[in-house]
């Protein structure tokens, strides 16, 4: 009859760890942490928020679990002195922690408030550059230029600004571009 016994709960085990198995992977499961942002891995500040928010929350369960053993010490030595102190050591080690913690935050806010808000900085965007133009020639006194004339390349059946349509010369004695 043992032998029934141990064969049905290995079966009974078997069956529940397959079917647990089974059903918990048609589950999806969100890692994210309440008090937490979602996670993006474009923008490391969402990582380093996350990760301090995460180490908050679990050195505040660990502090707490460091008071409780501490009371329960504590409270189990009541005839024992050292034992009293060992408790009483856990419980002000725990209160010690947390204040560091928060005092850590607040030293920060204090030094400069933008130390405690992770955010990535923002370029601003480059204004429209133009493409250079050619420096004019200046001229020598009294030397003659021979500048080609520059002529219009506008169709004629385009409509176009009547200076357009004419020769530009340029004279050199009086340094001044002139059309015909």
């Amino acid at each position: 009859m043992k032998g029934f016994f141990k064969y049905f709960v290995l079966i009974f085990i078997g069956i529940t760890f397959i079917n647990t198995v089974a059903i918990a992977s048609a589950v999806d499961i969100s890692y994210q942490l309440p008090g937490t942002q979602a996670a993006s891995f474009s923008n490391p500040c969402t990582t380093v928020i996350n990760f301090y928010y995460f180490a908050l929350f679990i050195s505040g369960i660990l502090a707490f679990g460091a008071i409780v053993w501490g009371g329960i010490k504590y409270s189990i030595s009541a005839g024992n002195p050292s034992g009293q102190s060992e408790g009483l050591d856990w419980i002000k080690g725990a209160i010690l922690g947390i204040i560091l913690l928060a005092g850590s935050y607040f030293l920060l806010n204090i030094i400069n408030p933008t130390l405690v808000s992770c955010q990535m900085p923002t370029l601003a965007p480059l204004p429209s550059s133009t493409a250079p133009t050619a420096p004019t020639p200046t001229p020598t006194p009294g030397a003659t230029s021979t500048t080609p004339t520059a002529t219009s390349t506008t169709p004629n059946n385009a409509s176009s600004n009547s200076a357009d349509d004419s020769n530009i010369n340029y004279d050199s004695e009086t340094s001044s571009i002139y059309t015909d």
